[in-house]
């Protein structure tokens, strides 16, 4: 839990370093919604991923997410069924 406000700066400026080191680090997100977030892509590579890091304010949490976009016609096909079956198909991935 952060007690301080240097507490998150410590944890942002490690965790840029590593990303850094890696040679991951894609950009920084800049967000009101977030205390620091970065893009990363891993792993490095032909087949790498492109995801997001991040703490948002007011939370204890860092998340990690994966940033995927899927085509025109398949999100008319997920918009146009009901919320119960959108629900179970991200499930089922």
């Amino acid at each position: 839990m952060f007690t301080k406000p240097s507490d998150k700066n410590i944890v942002e400026n490690l965790l840029h370093e590593y990303l850094l080191e890696e040679g991951i680090l894609k950009d920084r997100i800049d967000s009101a919604k977030f205390d620091f977030g970065f893009i990363i892509s891993f792993p490095s590579g032909a087949k790498s991923q492109n995801l997001s890091i991040y703490k948002p304010k007011n939370m204890t949490g860092i998340f990690i997410t994966i940033r995927f976009q899927i085509s025109k016609k398949k999100a008319e096909i997920l918009n146009s069924l009901k919320d119960n079956k959108k629900l179970q198909f991200f499930i089922l991935i």
